[in-house]
């Protein structure tokens, strides 16, 4: 499984608190982070589908990450759980989150949350 997470280059891993705060400073865009605990992984399963639709939104502000909950106090609240679970982050800071793999609400949720985070840079929203 080791070498699988290194080969999806497409995603950012965060293991510690000061990773996890340079990952919160990024604004202008969406943050898709798959938490997970060190004893289960991140989920693989979801890698191709996250590769699909990144293409198919086209849009280099669309980011994924997956943190390890173990190593970052902040999300010690999501430790222990073996269902995939995503934090959505727009401009930094938490706007919704999915449990599960599953591959056709994920993309639902990215398009709608792309739209929001569109929207609050063109100032429409705020």
């Amino acid at each position: 499984m080791g070498t699988k997470k290194k080969s999806e280059n497409f995603i950012r891993e965060v293991t510690n608190e000061k990773e996890w705060a340079s990952l919160c400073l990024y604004q202008g865009g969406l943050t898709v982070v798959d938490i997970y605990s060190e004893w289960a992984g991140p989920c693989t399963a979801m890698a191709g589908a996250l590769k699909k639709i990144k293409l198919e939104v086209g849009d280099d502000s669309l980011l994924y990450a997956m943190a390890r909950a173990d190593t970052i106090p902040i999300l010690h609240p999501f430790k222990g759980h073996c269902k995939p679970t995503w934090l959505f982050m727009a401009s930094g800071q938490p706007v919704a989150v999915m449990h599960g793999a599953n591959a056709p609400l994920m993309k639902v949720m990215v398009a709608e949350e792309m739209e929001k985070e569109r929207q609050v840079q063109a100032g429409e929203e705020g």
